[in-house]
């Protein structure tokens, strides 16, 4: 019921909120009339890096990324996908459950995919909004979608646990992830063992575009120069020698194995499943996720050891100019 005393517990969880958000909403709104994003980015600018289709093979392999962004031409969207093997499944098998609150974030999901995905037409709504021009990269909607995610996991532990596979439709979904975790694997393999017993240099797979498709002489002289880093991707994202790679397709191995084990459905299902998942996130994430060394922040770039020598003093934006050309050439002194 939307009556007083509801409006009036809202209000105050409203205020509340913006009075904790205030201490970094407020000077975000002083330095961004300084900044190259005083009165909004065009939204070539705010599009950037948005959610691809082909993203969703993170949710197997965390650090794919197409390569040289070839045929969209970004890399894909920033948000760290990854749930896990069996969450992943899990998360699939919440699609089904019936509770109010599940529906709710289902919604959130869908809508943040919505919002992320390229050429969406509710980012490009949302972008003529007053201050959301200000934001760019689609895909940071997804950090609330995966946080949905996260919650529908466990709906769907619960329903999967409770059930089994009794139904026929869980049945398709464990027979349909089953294939898709096989297929990574596979596909994976093919690659890996292409790089170890059949790798031909560039030159030789130009040669062979060229006989068959061809390809015109300028098109051979891009290709030799795109063709060395590309297969360099490739090699980096699918050799199973790759930690990073090894790891993930181990996991959905195990998940695979799992589902198609007693595990599930025995007394020690919760337990095992949450030592999977504490292993998985353990030998996944790490290598996925991009951490600043301690050794960067030790050995400061020039504008924080001058800050640090010169207290008391801030740096303003400076578009085109260099913060250490602005104090060296232009004597220009921090307020």
């Amino acid at each position: 019921r939307w009556d007083r005393k509801f409006l009036t517990r809202r209000g105050l969880v409203w205020a509340i909120g913006l009075a904790i958000g205030r201490i970094q909403l407020a000077p975000t709104a002083l330095f961004s009339t300084l900044s190259t994003r005083a009165g909004g980015l065009s939204y070539d600018e705010a599009s950037i890096d948005p959610f691809l289709p082909t993203d969703l093979l993170r949710f197997f392999l965390p650090h794919f990324e197409l390569p040289l962004g070839v045929p969209f031409g970004t890399h894909g969207a920033e948000a760290f996908l990854y749930l896990g093997a069996l969450p992943f499944f899990f998360f699939l098998v919440s699609w089904g459950a019936t509770q109010p609150l599940a529906r709710f974030f289902r919604w959130l999901t869908a809508t943040s995919i919505a919002v992320s995905i390229i050429y969406s037409p509710l980012f490009w709504l949302l972008h003529h909004l007053p201050f959301l021009n200000y934001f760019r990269g689609p895909s940071r909607w997804l950090n609330v979608g995966l946080f949905a995610a996260s919650v529908l996991v466990g709906f769907g532990t619960d329903r999967f646990i409770a059930e089994g596979q009794r139904s026929q439709a869980t049945r398709r979904l464990v027979l349909g992830f089953d294939l898709a975790c096989g297929l990574v694997i596979v596909v994976s393999l093919v690659i890996s063992g292409y790089f170890v017993f059949f790798e031909q240099s560039p030159d030789d797979i130009l040669r062979w575009g060229e006989r068959i498709f061809h390809w015109p002489e300028e098109k051979i002289l891009q290709y030799r120069t795109l063709l060395p880093q590309y297969l360099l991707v490739v090699e980096r994202i699918f050799f199973v020698a790759n930690p990073q790679t090894f790891l993930s397709l181990a996991f959905l191995a195990i998940a695979v194995g799992w589902l198609s084990s007693r595990l599930h459905s025995g007394r020690f299902a919760v337990p095992a499943l949450l030592l999977l998942t504490i292993l998985n996130f353990i030998a996944v994430s790490p290598s996925a996720i991009t951490y600043v060394p301690r050794v960067v922040i030790r050995n400061a770039e020039f504008p924080a050891s001058f800050v640090s020598l010169n207290p008391g003093r801030v740096f303003i934006f400076l578009p085109d100019l260099s913060i250490r050309d602005a104090v060296e050439r232009y004597n220009y002194l921090p307020r």
